[in-house]
């Protein structure tokens, strides 16, 4: 498979060749070829036996605590009888509740635990070829040129290996390797409001190490690697062990409550403040669970510097996920009409604070300096591209935006078991248009100024960048769906 960018105009378009395709363009030190070696009708198994035990305690009144542990056995094998994970986990779970007047009005609670992750196959399958073919990657070596009938650009002897992952060749896992851990505390406090409301405040603490990482050391050693009787090449092995170096930390508060203010009408609503949702790795990214991070890839040696800078190629900051604040206000109405029927009203506000992204270069080459550091330090291979940052993680925001929704609703009872219905939803009521997300690529710009790295220190937007990729840019209106101001109307009869 070859991976070549496409010829585009200076909007940024591609650009099309008479036939109506693209038109690949063969870069020198750019594009790539990816060959890929399956093996057919290979099969893993990973078999988990867990154990739990739970005790809940009352203590007079006012305090009540849980206690649990969860114990689990995890062990993997692949054909081939190669043996994967083989390991035990044992996590804890402890919860107590404080009731000051032993009414139930107003409760306390507080929460300490620990949860395995999932033992994510493609991470613990990574010495065997169940969906985890052999790999070469190569970069191409020249002549630059494009379009689909340039010869060059499609001979593999144009292209040099630099990179080549065999799982049952240089790839192993570590002893004792287990899933990553999650350490949870939570307090909380709720109380009734007069006789009519209630309100909760919730403080949630997270953190998560241990986490699976990729060891491409040359301390671990190298394999010559031969297939079909074809020396391919000499590789950096690949360990599998748990580290605590890649970080993820979560602080959060959740504000809730509701009021009736009459016997037929309801407020309600919830604020979630995420104070920190930081880190320095990402883990998984769409339809690629299981993400291992650079951290321990080609490390130093010998005074020789890695060829990575934790501050380019996988700084802290705000994850994908982090958003200051999400508000959801909403209120019932209900008209009881007695023998012509009820008349149900609601409407909800939807308040989303800014998404953030990074400012990251994606694909690019390595640079001659870190070609240099790799050589010097005896690795044999090398990644045939990396991701370089110009900022911090997630020092950029997209925008906030706020929705409307309502629901009106007519339920006619003709009957006790038959009533015949008309309910009409209108989302995103007053047509709100605001580009919540959008293209963010950029490059970077070889031709300027350098770091230390031989690393670009500027980087160039990209002709489309704070555009809108697609209709799931803008805010959905519910569910599943995009777009603006959407109707939808239900008929029908409950029995």
């Amino acid at each position: 498979m070859f991976d070549a960018d496409y010829a585009a105009d200076a909007a940024g378009l591609p650009l099309m060749d008479p036939n109506g395709f693209l038109i690949p363009m063969f870069t020198p030190g750019e594009t790539l070829i990816e060959h890929w070696i399956p093996v057919r009708g290979a099969t893993m198994n990973v078999d988990t036996n867990s154990l739990f035990l739970q005790d809940h305690w009352v203590m007079g009144a006012h305090v009540s605590t849980d206690l649990g542990v969860r114990y689990e056995k995890v062990n993997s094998d692949a054909t081939g009888g190669i043996l994967g994970v083989d390991t035990n986990t044992v996590v804890p779970r402890l919860a107590i509740a404080w009731d000051p007047k032993g009414n139930g009005r107003t409760v306390f609670h507080a929460t300490y635990g620990h949860y395995a992750g999932k033992y994510n196959e493609t991470l613990i399958g990574a010495n065997n070829n169940v969906g985890n073919p052999d790999l070469l990657l190569g970069v191409y070596t020249g002549p630059a040129g494009q379009g689909r009938n340039f010869a060059p650009g499609f001979d593999p002897a144009n292209y040099s290996t630099v990179f080549g992952r065999f799982p049952t060749a240089n790839v192993s896992i570590g002893p004792n390797l287990s899933s990553p851990i999650t350490r949870e505390f939570t307090v909380s406090g709720g109380t009734d409001v007069g006789r009519r409301g209630y309100a909760q405040a919730t403080y949630v603490w997270r953190t998560t190490n241990n986490f699976i990482e990729d060891v491409i050391d040359i301390a671990n050693g190298t394999t010559n690697v031969v297939r079909e009787g074809v020396d391919i090449g000499t590789f950096t092995n690949v360990v599998y062990e748990n580290s605590n170096v890649p970080q993820r930390n979560y602080q959060g508060v959740v504000l809730q409550g509701r009021y009736t203010l009459r016997s037929n009408w309801q407020v309600a609503g919830n604020w979630t403040i995420q104070i920190k949702n930081d880190g320095t790795i990402e883990g998984e990214a769409t339809n690629q669970p299981g993400l291992s991070s650079v951290f321990l890839d080609y490390p130093g040696i010998n005074g020789i510097p890695s060829i990575y800078d934790p501050a380019r190629h996988a700084p802290n900051g705000h994850l994908l996920q982090y958003q200051r604040s999400k508000v959801r206000l909403w209120t019932i109405y209900t008209w009881d009409m007695h023998r012509f029927g009820v008349i149900n009203a609601s409407g909800i506000v939807r308040f989303d604070s800014p998404l953030t992204y990074s400012l990251v270069a994606t694909g690019e080459p390595l640079s001659d300096i870190q070609q240099g550091l790799l050589t010097a330090a005896g690795y044999p291979d090398a990644p045939s591209s990396q991701s370089i940052y110009f900022s911090s993680r997630g020092s950029e925001k997209f925008n906030s935006y706020t929705l409307l929704d309502t629901s009106v609703s007519y339920d006619l009872g003709i009957a006790r078991s038959v009533r015949p219905f008309v309910k009409v939803d209108v989302f995103n009521l007053l047509n709100n248009q605001t580009l919540g997300t959008f293209d963010t690529t950029i490059s970077a710009d070889w031709n300027g100024p350098v770091d230390a790295r031989g690393l670009p220190l500027n980087y160039i937007k990209s002709p489309t960048f704070g555009t809108a990729t697609s209709a799931a840019d803008y805010p959905q209106p519910f569910q599943g769906q995009t777009g603006g101001r959407t109707f939808l109307v239900s008929l029908g009869i409950r029995f």
